[in-house]
This record gives structure tokens, C-alpha cells and sequence, in this order.
């Protein structure tokens, strides 16, 4: 259909409104047998000059035409996304006829229209950030100690009536010799302290913010080893639920301590030969003659998660945390510290996978820690090679690995040479396809061999977290010096934003949305892409609604599969705020929670651009401001 001019009034405004004036359109006039001037709206279909394509970058897509439908949108249609409107056939200027029809408008095209106006729109930082709130994200790097915000603990040591050192800002439970005061007594003096010591805001000038990240943990861990998991989990659960994250996959520590393990399992590791045959004993020893060790922290740790369950104040009803129903969907990896000797570093391993086979919620393990600490550098390859005998001996099962990597800065690093090397040497390790993901990867910028690094990621189809919060706070990679952040997005990494430790940097998902927007140039269509990539590259089992993936060719010759997204023809209708799913859909979302939760978020992204937008955002922006940004 085509519209080459619109003398439109909105319903219930005074024919004086803003009538926009087109230059008539040249038509064929069938009973004169010659084409005349005429000014003609159709209304077969959606009122745009050859149709707005889905990308801005086709050429059907005009900054004409996206003016009218901006003039629609704020002139015309009391309501944006499905309700009667009056389709006009214009001629010489007056009105002919009137026809009521069902206006069914395109989220498509709203999302083009929203990209061409986006440098009007972020003019205004606080529509801006009330945008980023409502998108529907997904947080799959976040750590359970480090999400929770001081306050939270306070209370949390408060609701306990711990004991606490006023000296040494050390919390417990028990008695112990020394001044140890009554939290409930004590805490309101030197709260202010606490914040400091447990956050970015205690780094002084001149001080190594890297050091004080790992060192502020110590205060968290003190209240969250003798509070249970549902008042721990809580406000994590608060904080996501107002910010629109329906999904998180949340890096637990729940592993075993030092002095849990067997003191003569762990001399069996003093000079041997770290044989496949070795790890194979080992895996058998700890599993069978230690199984007591490990059965009862297994059952601590289902009884924990079992707590976790979000009561509904509306309706009544009690869901748990990792049921796909949840307003905020829950999943577990394992923390697995590569800080940790090798002996206690394989116990922690060989856990996590008893823990994945007994605990559903739990899908995995993340290899954490301190990259440029002593162990992390001595036993790097030694780390490797169990990882890889697991996966060769099919011990691995389905479990998913995520792993920090490049989570690196020149000046926290003891020899530069790691720094060049380490994502390369990362992915050296042979897991097959279940490495998921890579956090961080700031290194990427100094990796020696980075084209080869690159070019695999896009092969193994390993997306990266992008941790904006602890990337800038801790290690100092703040606007202007996101490199990484650019490397990344230029080769077509996916790229999903994580919040990692929001309760230090006190940068939340929304505002890491935020900025990259503000900071980084994202465009609506980047954004988009970043809220589905947190769905298909996250842990939910199960099929898309998406069809499947085109294949690429690699610089090297390779192929790998390409980021796009495109709706399988059952979906097709899933951005029509009206549609009613049919059986066959339902039964499909009910077998596959990938799926579902990917119409959960198109569902969401429908409102805000079909509801939310129009009637918040572009209806106040001035028709002269639209007008004169769509012809720039």
C-alpha cells in the first residue's frame, strides 16, 4: 500500500490539528486512460511508501516514510498497537469516504521508526535509563555474594543478631574472646564504614581497586555462611525482578572447603603422574570411599535451594526459583576457584559434577578467580587437563562450563606474557561444544595471536559477558577505553551484558544497558540482539521459536553459524499484543524452556515498543524535532 498524502485529524481533536502537506502523487486514472495528480491514501494494509523494510540500511526504508508513520503514530492513532482507525481516500483535498478498520501496527516497523529517532531519544537520559528498565534482560554472570548490596547484608546481620568486630569488621555467630558487639547494638555507628570497606566507594584515590574487589568479599562471606539462602537470595531476587530480568544464572559457592578434604586422598597427588589413569583413581576414591564427605554437603545444598520460592502477594501461590513459571527464572553454576591448590581445586570439580547430577537447577560449573594469582599461573595447565580427562571419560554429562578469562589489565598482571596469551590458551582446552561462554575477555585487546582467538570463538559459537560494572570499576576500563568492547562487536562476537558483582561496583543491569547506549553507541537494533542473545546462549534446555541459523565462512576457511534471528512461522504472530497461541504452540513451549522464555521476552519487547514508547516517548517529542531528525 502507499501513501503519498495524509490529511489526517486524531480521533477527538479539532480539524485544526497538524496536517501534514504532501505533494500530490502522480496515479493512472483508468476511465480517462492517462495518469493525473491526485492525492490518494490507500488502506489495504500499512499506510508506508513501498513498505518500511527491516533494516534502516535497506533502501525501501526512507526517512519519508518514517515521518508519516511518526505522524500517525502521534497524531492519529489514539492507540498504538491494535483498535479501529478511520482509513481515508483523499481527493482534491477533501475527504470522501470513511472506512473503520482493525489497525494492526508492525512491531517491525516500530523498532525502525524508534532506531531512526534514537539520537532524539537519548537526548534524555532518564528516558533512556526508564527504557533500559523495562527491556526484558537477562543476567547469566552474576555471583550470589557479590549481587547482594551492603545494606542487604546489614540486615541480613541484624535479622541474625550476629556478633560483630568494630576492629577488624569481621562478623559471627558465636561467642569468641575480644571485642565483639551486639550488631543489633553497634552496626548504625559504623555502617558508613562497612559500605566503604565492601564497595567501590571505599577505594582512595591512588589505590589498587583490583586488590580491594577481592579483598572486600571476606566482610560478605562472614554473614552469608551462617544465613540461609532464601533471606540471602531474596533481595538478588528483588533487585532483578524490579529491573525486568527474567532470567538468571547465578554462580553459587558452595564448595568444598580445605579442611573437608580427606587428608590421605590429597597426598595421593604428592609427585604423581597425572595420567588419565591417575585422575580416573582419584575421581573413583573421593566418589566411593569419601562419599560421606560429599552426600552431606550435597543434601545442605539441596535443602538450601529447596528455601528459595517467590510467593506470589496477588495470587497466593508459592513458585520456586528455578521453575521456568518464575517471575525471575533461577539456574546455579558451581564456583570453582582456580586460587585453590590442585588437590582441592579436582575435589571442588568432581563435586560440582555430583551436585549437577543430583540437584536439578544446578547446570553447571564457572572457573573463577583471580587470573594473575599463584595458582591460577602454576597449575594452569594442570587445570586443563582434568577438566579434559572429565570430559573423555564422559564424567561431564550435559553439564554446561562457563569460564572468566582476559578478566586482565596490564597492571594487575605479574608477567605480561599471560596477559598476551591467555584467552588463546583458554580455549586450548578440548570440552567439545558445552564451553557456553567466556566472561569478561577485556585481554582480548593485547592477545597476541587475536584474529585466531576471534575466529574460534565464532566457530564454537562462544558467546561473551559483557561485565561493563566490574570491567570499569575494577579494572579501569571506563568510556573511552573499552577497546575490547569494540573488537568484540566489530568480528560479530555475540555479546550478552552481565552485571557480575552489582553489589561492589553498584552498577546494575539497566545502567550497564545504559551505557552502552550512552557511552558505546549501541543502537536499538544492538540492544535488541544483546536481550536475545542473553536467551539463546543461556542454560535453558530445549528449542527456539527462532528459525535456524544461516552458516558463515571464517577468514581461515571455517564456517560458523551466524547471529541472526528470524521467527519460525508458528511464532510469526508473537509480537501482535493480541495473539492467542494454539495448542500445538503451547505444547511445543511446554517441552522446550528456551523457547518459552524467548516469548516471554518478545512478548515484552512488543509492549514497550508497540505500548510503551509511542505513548511515553514519541508523544513528546515535537513533530518539527521528528520531522527534522528522520530528514538528517
Amino acid at each position: 500500500m502507499n501513501i503519498s498524502g495524509f490529511r489526517g485529524v486524531s480521533p477527538g481533536s479539532s480539524k485544526d490539528a497538524y496536517q501534514p502537506d504532501y505533494p500530490d502523487e502522480e496515479v493512472f486514472d483508468k476511465k480517462k486512460g492517462t495518469n493525473i495528480k491526485k492525492r490518494v491514501v490507500y488502506s489495504d494494509g500499512l499506510p508506508l511508501p513501498g513498505r518500511l523494510k527491516r533494516s534502516a540500511s535497506h533502501p525501501g526504508c526512507t526517512g519519508e516514510s518514517l515521518l508519516r508513520l511518526a505522524r500517525l503514530y502521534g497524531h492519529y492513532f489514539s492507540n498504538p498497537y491494535s483498535q479501529t482507525v478511520e482509513s481515508m481516500v483523499l481527493e482534491e483535498g477533501r475527504i470522501k469516504s470513511l472506512e473503520s478498520k482493525s489497525y494492526p501496527t508492525k512491531f517491525c516497523e516500530v523498532v525502525e521508526l524508534v532506531s531512526r529517532l534514537f539520537e532524539v531519544i537519548k537526548g534524555d537520559v532518564t528516558k533512556i535509563r526508564d527504557i533500559c528498565r523495562r527491556l526484558p534482560k537477562a543476567d547469566l554472570h552474576t555471583h550470589n555474594t557479590g549481587a547482594v548490596y551492603p545494606a542487604d547484608w546489614m540486615r541480613l546481620a541484624l535479622l541474625y543478631d550476629l556478633l560483630f568486630n568494630p576492629h577488624t569488621l569481621r562478623f559471627t555467630d558465636k561467642k569468641l574472646n575480644g571485642l565483639w558487639l551486639r550488631a543489633k547494638d553497634s552496626l548504625g555507628e559504623y555502617s558508613e564504614k562497612l559500605t566503604n570497606k565492601t564497595t567501590v566507594k571505599g577505594v582512595v584515590e591512588g589505590a589498587d581497586p583490583h586488590s580491594s574487589f577481592y579483598n572486600s568479599f571476606q566482610l560478605c562471606e562472614d554473614i552469608a555462611d551462617v544465613t540461609n539462602w532464601k533471606d540471602k537470595n531474596a533481595p538478588v531476587f528483588r533487585t532483578n525482578h524490579e529491573q525486568n530480568v527474567s532470567l538468571v544464572e547465578e554462580r553459587i559457592d558452595v564448595c568444598i572447603e580445605e579442611s573437608e578434604v580427606p587428608s590421605t586422598w590429597k597426598k595421593a597427588f604428592d609427585n604423581a603422574n597425572l595420567s588419565d589413569e591417575f585422575f580416573e583413581s582419584i575421581f573413583n576414591t573421593l566418589v566411593t570411599e569419601h562419599k560421606s564427605v560429599l552426600d552431606s554437603k550435597i543434601q545442605a545444598t539441596k535443602d538450601q535451594l529447596a528455601q528459595c520460592i517467590h510467593s506470589d502477594a496477588t495470587t497466593g501461590k508459592e513458585v520456586p526459583y528455578t521453575d521456568i513459571e518464575s517471575p525471575v527464572v533461577f539456574r546455579y553454576f558451581v564456583d570453582i576457584s582456580r586460587e585453590n591448590d590442585f588437590p582441592l581445586f579436582c575435589a571442588n570439580l568432581i563435586f560440582a559434577v555430583r551436585l549437577y547430577q543430583e540437584i536439578e537447577g544446578i547446570i553447571g560449573f564457572d572457573i573463577a578467580g583471580d587470573e594473575s594469582s599463584w595458582h591460577a599461573i602454576i597449575s594452569f595447565q594442570q587445570q586443563i587437563k582434568f577438566i579434559e580427562y572429565l570430559e573423555k571419560s564422559g564424567k561431564l554429562e550435559d553439564i554446561h562450563i562457563v569460564l572468566h578469562t582476559g578478566e586482565l589489565t596490564v597492571a594487575t598482571v605479574k608477567d605480561k606474557r599471560w596477559f598476551e596469551n591467555r584467552a588463546i590458551e583458554t580455549l586450548s582446552i578440548k570440552i567439545g561444544t558445552r564451553l557456553r561462554r567466556l566472561g569478561h575477555l577485556c585481554s582480548i585487546e593485547r592477545e597476541s595471536r587475536r584474529t585466531e582467538v576471534l575466529n574460534e570463538l565464532l566457530e564454537r559459537d562462544i558467546a561473551v559477558e559483557l561485565n561493563i560494572g566490574t570491567n570499569e570499576i575494577i579494572l579501569g576500563y571506563t568510556k573511552g577505553k573499552r577497546e575490547y568492547l569494540k573488537i568484540l562487536k566489530k568480528a560479530g562476537i555475540p555479546l550478552i551484558p552481565c552485571s557480575d558483582d552489582e553489589g561492589y561496583t553498584k552498577i546494575d543491569l539497566t545502567e550497564i544497558y545504559v551505557k552502552l547506549i550512552l557511552e558505546e553507541d549501541f543502537t536499538i537494533h544492538d540492544i535488541i540482539e544483546c536481550l536475545r542473545n542473553g536467551i539463546r546462549f543461556s542454560c535453558l534446555k530445549g528449542e527456539e521459536i527462532f528459525q535456524d541459523r544461516p552458516v558463515g565462512k571464517l577468514s581461515n576457511g571455517k564456517t560458523y553459524l551466524k547471529n541472526e534471528y528470524h521467527l519460525k512461522k508458528a511464532f510469526k504472530n508473537v509480537h501482535n499484543l493480541n495473539w492467542e497461541m494454539d495448542e500445538e504452540v503451547k505444547n511445543f513451549l511446554r517441552s522446550n524452556e528456551k523457547a518459552a522464555m524467548q516469548v516471554r521476552v518478545e512478548r515484552d519487547l512488543a509492549k514497550i515498543f508497540l505500548q510503551f514508547i509511542p505513548e511515553q516517548i514519541l508523544s513528546q517529542i515535537p513533530l518539527e524535532v521528528i520531522e527534522r531528525s528522520l530528514k538528517s
